[in-house]
């Protein structure tokens, strides 16, 4: 059951992009986020697709960009979407050609590149279940920011819905030119 609730989840994510499903409405409830949560990464970040050939349990650093979804995160929950900027592009990139609405959306990718290219970040309780708090705008995250999360691959994860459970969660700062700091 917990595997179809996570796999649900992440369909909605996806499938939100461009006019989509949103996410559902979540009770208000808010539990507070683990002290120390957004802090320095160290180590070499993998990509997110050597992160998604990685079994269950197996401690990781990845990058990557919050985008992908009409929603990249989700409401009431420490959850979010990344994406490979190297491997699919949000529309803030595509310069006149952009048609979307959502500058962190990736509607003109396929569904197949978009689920290749991205996975999903959580904050867990001792359950293993995503905290009840929003993480959008906390720590300076928000859509299109670039970030190092060390976490676990979560137990019910798979190449195809990859989660990602985050112990520290690093948001890059971008200089003016487009590099990260």
């Amino acid at each position: 059951m917990k595997t179809t609730t996570i796999l649900a989840s992440l369909a909605l994510l996806f499938l939100s992009s461009c006019g989509g499903p949103t996410e559902s409405k979540t009770e208000k409830t808010s539990v507070p986020l683990p002290s120390g949560l957004f802090s320095i990464v160290k180590g070499k970040a993998l990509s997110i697709s050597e992160a998604k050939a990685l079994p269950p349990g197996t401690d990781v650093i990845i990058k990557g960009k919050v985008m992908g979804s009409l929603h990249p995160f989700v409401e009431n929950r420490a959850s979010f979407l990344i994406g490979d900027p190297e491997k699919i592009t949000s529309c803030e990139v595509m310069g006149e050609d952009d048609h979307c609405k959502t500058p962190w959306d990736t509607c003109c990718e396929s569904p197949k590149d978009i689920v290749k290219s991205s996975l999903n970040i959580q904050v867990v309780d001792d359950q293993g279940r995503a905290l009840k708090a929003g993480l959008k705008g906390k720590g300076g995250l928000k859509e299109l920011v670039h970030v190092i999360v060390k976490g676990k691959v979560d137990a019910n994860s798979s190449p195809e819905a990859t989660i990602i459970n985050a112990g520290a969660i690093q948001v890059m700062q971008m200089s003016h030119q487009g590099h990260t700091h």
